[in-house]
C-alpha cells in the first residue's frame, strides 16, 4: 500500500480550523501552564505599566513569529509563507490571551467585581508564556500527519494498552504537578475556590485531557485511535485518566505534608482538584509519548 494511503483524510473547513486552534490550545496548556499557578505572576502582571506590557506583547509576537518560520501549528501548504506566518502569530497570541482568561476565571483570580485593568494586565502577562506554548507545541510534538500503524508497532493489547497508559499518565502527571505541589499557591488558591470553580476545574480537566491526546493531532495518534478495549476508548480513557491524575495529586499533596488525613475534607478535595488540573495536563502529555 502507498504511503499516502495510510494518511488520514485531512478534515475541511471548520473541521479543519477546529483541528488547528485543539492543537495550538493544547501546546499553549502543556508548555504554560506553570506560569499560570505562580503567585509572582499573579502579582508583577498588577505592578507593570502598559508600556512593559505591550513590549512583553511585541517581543512574545515576534518570537512565535520566528516559531511559526520554523513549525507553526498550522500544516499546510502556506506554511512557508510570510503572510500565513504572520497570522499564525497573531492567532498564538489570541490562543495565549483566550487560554489564560479562561484559567485566570476558573482559578478565581479574576471575577466580575475586579476592574478592566486588573484583566487586561493579568491577561496580557499570561498570555505570554501561553502564546510561546502554542507555537511551541507543533514544533515538539506533532505527529506531521497522523498515520495508522506508526513507528510504535501498530495496536498493542488492551490490556497491554491499558497498563502503559496508566503508567505513563501517572509519570507525566507527577513529572508537571510536583514543581507545583510544594508551593503555596495551591492551598491559596483552594482556599478561595467555591463549588461552582471546583465543577469548572473538573470539567475544564477532562476537556483539557481529551484535545490533547484526541483533537490535537499531536504524535502517536494514529496508533491511539487504533486501539481497542474498554478503557481506550476516548471518552472512557479521559476519565480514568483523569481518575489517575488526581490519585497522583492527591498522593503528592500528601507525602509533602501539603495535606494530612485529619484535615477537613472539603480543604483536602480542593487542593487535590486544584492541583489535579496540571496533574491531568501533565498525565495527557506523558500517553502522548508511549
Amino acid at each position: 500500500m502507498a504511503a499516502g494511503a495510510l494518511h488520514r483524510a485531512q478534515p475541511a473547513g471548520w473541521a479543519r480550523e477546529l483541528d488547528v486552534f485543539a492543537r495550538a490550545f493544547s501546546g499553549a496548556f502543556l508548555f504554560g501552564i506553570p506560569l499560570l499557578y505562580t503567585q509572582e505572576t499573579w502579582l508583577i502582571a498588577l505592578s507593570l505599566d502598559a508600556v512593559q506590557l505591550l513590549l512583553l506583547l511585541a517581543l512574545t509576537f515576534v518570537a512565535s513569529l520566528a516559531l511559526a518560520r520554523v513549525s507553526g501549528f498550522r500544516n499546510d501548504a502556506k506554511a512557508h509563507r510570510f503572510t500565513s506566518d504572520l497570522e499564525q502569530a497573531v492567532e498564538a497570541l489570541a490562543v495565549g490571551a483566550v487560554g489564560s482568561l479562561v484559567i485566570l476565571v476558573a482559578l478565581a483570580r479574576l471575577g466580575p467585581e475586579d476592574p478592566p485593568e486588573r484583566w487586561l494586565a493579568m491577561i496580557a502577562l499570561q498570555t505570554v508564556p501561553l502564546a510561546i506554548g502554542a507555537s511551541l507545541g507543533n514544533a515538539f510534538l506533532s505527529d506531521s500527519g497522523s498515520r495508522l500503524g506508526d513507528e510504535r508497532g501498530g495496536p498493542r493489547s488492551s490490556w497491554r494498552a491499558l497498563g502503559t497508559d496508566v503508567a505513563a499518565t501517572a509519570f507525566g502527571a507527577f513529572f508537571l504537578c510536583f514543581n507545583i505541589a510544594p508551593t503555596e499557591e495551591v492551598r491559596l488558591l483552594a482556599a478561595d475556590l467555591g463549588l461552582g470553580h471546583l465543577v469548572g476545574l473538573i470539567v475544564l480537566g477532562l476537556l483539557i485531557g481529551y484535545a490533547i491526546v484526541f483533537e490535537a493531532e499531536f504524535v502517536g495518534i494514529g496508533s491511539r485511535r487504533a486501539q481497542k478495549g474498554p478503557f481506550q476508548q476516548p471518552v472512557t480513557e479521559t476519565a480514568l485518566a483523569y481518575c489517575v491524575s488526581l490519585a497522583v495529586a492527591g498522593a503528592i499533596l500528601l507525602l509533602l505534608g501539603r495535606i494530612e488525613l485529619g484535615d477537613p475534607l472539603r480543604d483536602v478535595v480542593a487542593q487535590t482538584i486544584v492541583l489535579g488540573l496540571p496533574a491531568t495536563i501533565g498525565g495527557a502529555a506523558g500517553r502522548l509519548v508511549v
